[in-house]
This record gives structure tokens, C-alpha cells and sequence, in this order.
């Protein structure tokens, strides 16, 4: 019932931001958390600055069904570099890169989430 609410994409968000911060937070690590949005609507749902200076560019979408469309608002960020990370979020099952686009399913969130503490 869940899956078909609403909310749901708010919602997923919200479990993948709180789980980002919840393992840094009890690695010791003092994360750097924000939201951008631009003035035409362009926005990244989390950008995540850590201590070991890099900075992961994070989409996350609620949907099961993988569409070109979730990396949009990635491609478009304009940060490119050797210690920048680009990484889509999403409920099924992970994927080879687009690009630069690291595809992350909800599956592999908790070896993410390792890689970053580590």
C-alpha cells in the first residue's frame, strides 16, 4: 500500500537521507548535508560533502520503474572532477553507470553507505 501512495517518493527520500546520516553520524564522521534547487526548477535532492573531501551528487527517486528521466538533474549539475561522485538512488535493482552516473539500487544502499564511511 505503501509503494502506491502519494508520497512515496517524498518518503523514500527521506529513509535514504536518514539513513545517509545515521551511519555517518554513528561512524563519528561530521557530514556536510545540502538540497540545491535552481531558479528554473532544476534541483539535487542531497549533496553530501565528507571529511575525506569528496562530494557525492545524489538523485534519489521512488520509482521501480527505470526511466532516462531520474539522471536528468545530474547531468545537468555542474560539477565535474576526480573527488565528485554522481550516484541515482532508487528502489530496484543497481546498474551500470550512465556516464558518469553511478546507478545504486536500494539493494546495494548499505555497500554505499560503506563507501562513503570508509
Amino acid at each position: 500500500m505503501l509503494r502506491t501512495h502519494y508520497l512515496y517518493g517524498g518518503l523514500f527520500e527521506n529513509y535514504v537521507i536518514g539513513e545517509i546520516m545515521k551511519v555517518l553520524y554513528h561512524s563519528g564522521k561530521n557530514p556536510a548535508l545540502y538540497y540545491w534547487r535552481e531558479s528554473n526548477g532544476l534541483e539535487i535532492d542531497c549533496i553530501l560533502e565528507t571529511e575525506k573531501q569528496k562530494t557525492y551528487i545524489l538523485e534519489i527517486k521512488g520509482g521501480k520503474t527505470f526511466i532516462k528521466e531520474y539522471v536528468k538533474n545530474l547531468k545537468k549539475f555542474p560539477a565535474e572532477g576526480k573527488n565528485i561522485e554522481k550516484v541515482l538512488i532508487w528502489p530496484g535493482e543497481s546498474h551500470d553507470c550512465i556516464g558518469d552516473i553511478r546507478i545504486t539500487g536500494e539493494n546495494e544502499l548499505g555497500t554505499f553507505l560503506q563507501d562513503i564511511v570508509l
